[in-house]
């Protein structure tokens, strides 16, 4: 692209069509040379003063000028064949290289014929003909696509590997990977938005982890430690912190028929050294079959070496606690053994008569007596063989 200089005019004596030899600057004007490098290209005029001109680019070489492209020229916008005489050659802008006016053409686009600049409304309609070029695709008027293409998009979805289903869809085998990069030490984030808000947010940290956000706050974060809830520095493989009301619900899914002993509960396992086995849960389970009746229970579950797990105790609605059997429901503790008895609390008479405000009915076993004794809510007394 030519170049324009400021101030910049020299004599020239050359005849013929050939390269102009310049001579020395006008009067108040610079040298060609003095302005810009051998090599350049410079849009100039040519005038002898008496009605030869020439318009076009040069290409500057040291005290010469050659000509490149002629624009216009008293000769049919051909070169000019100089007789003798001194012409004058000097940079100026022609009209083509100025912008037409402005006023009152806001919004509109500047468009050329490929020779005179003009302003229009209209917007220049785009042909395309649609294929690939190395493995890219692109389309025509109708949006029509070539399979097989790297890059495919019908307007609305773009496809990477694949043809697109959603606004980005990314295809490939033998595990696709998508990288989200960032040079610095904060977190790498893909945030989505749903009805022009913000709706949750992934990010990627420095180091290894992620963390998630809802309403602009933390709610989850995983590490190499384990999955924290409500803490940015899980303790263990699962770490739920909160200030109020922190639990966990489980809650059974399908079709809900009303059966008894329904319900969920945490399953533990261990590992032997050879395998990994169940070892206990905690069942809470529905206590009947009555459609609408809600009564539950809570059961504990070990096992022994080399037998199956079985239930060993269990907390029933009316918080009566059964011990190896569901408790009677006129037991609050019920304890069912054919091979195990009931241990009450062992302890000298001194610890016995160190107990703070002991309730009635309170039993211990005396070491000191070798005999139960049970508070009368006055004194304590042995409790003899009937």
């Amino acid at each position: 692209m030519a170049i324009l200089l400021d101030r910049v005019q020299q004599a020239t004596t050359t005849t013929g069509t050939g390269t102009y030899t310049l001579g020395s600057a006008v009067t108040g004007f610079r040298t060609f040379n003095s302005q810009a490098s051998v090599g350049d290209v410079i849009r100039c005029v040519v005038e002898d003063g008496v009605g030869g001109y020439e318009v076009g680019d040069y290409t500057l070489g040291t005290n010469t000028l050659a000509r490149t492209t002629i624009i216009e020229s008293s000769n049919s916008n051909a070169a000019v064949n100089w007789g003798s005489g001194t012409k004058n050659i000097y940079s100026d802008a022609t009209a083509r290289d100025v912008l037409p006016n402005q006023t009152s053409n806001s919004g509109k686009i500047l468009t050329t014929d490929g020779t005179t600049p003009s302003w229009t409304s209209s917007i220049p309609s785009l042909s395309l003909s649609s294929g690939t070029a190395n493995g890219v695709l692109y389309l025509d008027g109708s949006k029509a696509a070539t399979s097989g293409s790297a890059l495919t998009f019908d307007g609305t979805n773009l496809g990477i590997g694949t043809s697109a289903a959603f606004a980005l869809d990314v295809g490939g085998q033998n595990g696709t990977n998508i990288a989200l990069r960032s040079t610095g030490t904060a977190a790498a984030r893909f945030r989505a938005y749903v009805n022009g808000a913000e709706s949750g947010v992934i990010g990627f940290l420095n180091g290894g982890g992620q963390y998630f956000e809802v309403a602009n706050t933390e709610q989850m974060r995983l590490t190499a430690t384990g999955l924290g809830i409500g803490t940015s520095s899980p303790a263990s493989k699962l770490h739920l912190a909160g200030a109020t009301g922190v639990g966990i619900y489980i809650t059974p899914s399908g079709t809900t028929t009303g059966a008894a002993d329904t319900g969920g509960g945490l399953y533990y396992q261990i590992n032997d050294g050879t395998n990994v086995r169940d070892a206990a849960y905690i069942l809470g389970n529905k206590e009947n079959s009555t459609v609408g009746n809600y009564a539950s229970y809570l059961s504990f579950w070990t096992r022994a070496n080399g037998a199956a797990t079985l239930e060993k105790m269990r907390l029933d609605s009316s918080g009566n606690l059964g011990l190896g059997t569901t408790a009677n429901a006129s037991a609050i503790l019920d304890a069912q053994s054919t091979t195990k008895g009931v241990r009450f609390p062992n302890m000298t008479t001194t610890q016995k008569n160190a107990i703070a405000s002991p309730a009635a009915g309170l039993v211990v076993f005396d070491t000191t007596l070798a005999k139960l004794c049970l508070y009368t809510g006055a004194a304590w007394q042995t409790i003899t063989s009937v």
